[in-house]
């Protein structure tokens, strides 16, 4: 029975020293191990539009006859840095007005049509001009980046022009029971960033 005891003692030990090697084995091969690291990249196309000339947006005033006349500092304005594009790809910046056009004023007065608005957009640092168009209530491409890299705080200034010769020195643009009412026709422009 001592041989036996003596056998099953020695049994034990054994697989306790197996068991210990293994153990220690297996913090040795636990010490390295592999992971995937992915490294997600999204697209960022995103537009802020700055303020205008005037504390509500762009401002374009007719105050004497040159001003009907002819561009002048009151009806011609540049607004710099208009707009800053953030952009991973080259893009194209639309703009239009509102659906409904200028407001319409109380006493028949009529609106000018949007047609006789322009803008016209360049990079701040003069690089590169966009086109200049006439304001519609449908999108119109404004300014298109010169290269496919984007930018990353781009900044477009926009020149707003309203119309000369004499085009808004018209009766029906004005009331007809206040002649000393000023008539101040508003619609809002919307800019949009489309990657390309």
């Amino acid at each position: 029975m001592k041989a036996k005891n003596l056998f099953l003692t020695a049994l034990f030990v054994a697989t306790g020293i197996l068991c210990v090697n293994s153990a220690k084995a297996a913090d040795v091969e636990s010490k390295t191990g592999t992971i995937k690291l992915n490294l997600k990249l999204y697209p960022i196309h995103s537009i802020v539009i700055n303020p205008g000339n005037s504390t509500d947006g762009v401002l374009l005033e007719y105050k004497n006859r040159n001003d009907y006349l002819s561009s002048t500092e009151n009806n011609t304005i540049q607004v710099a840095n208009q707009l800053t594009v953030f952009s991973t790809s080259g893009y194209i910046i639309n703009v239009k007005a509102d659906e409904s056009g200028f407001n319409a004023l109380p006493d028949g007065v009529i609106a000018p049509g949007l047609n006789t608005i322009s803008l016209q957009a360049k990079k701040t640092d003069g690089s590169y001009d966009g086109s200049s168009i006439k304001l519609l209530k449908t999108d119109l491409p404004l300014f298109e980046s010169d290269d496919a890299t984007g930018g990353n705080g781009t900044n477009i200034d926009i020149t707003y022009a309203g119309a000369t010769q004499n085009a808004y020195f018209q009766a029906q643009h004005f009331s007809s029971t206040d002649p000393s009412a000023i008539s101040t026709f508003t619609t809002t422009l919307t800019y949009t960033l489309v990657a390309k």
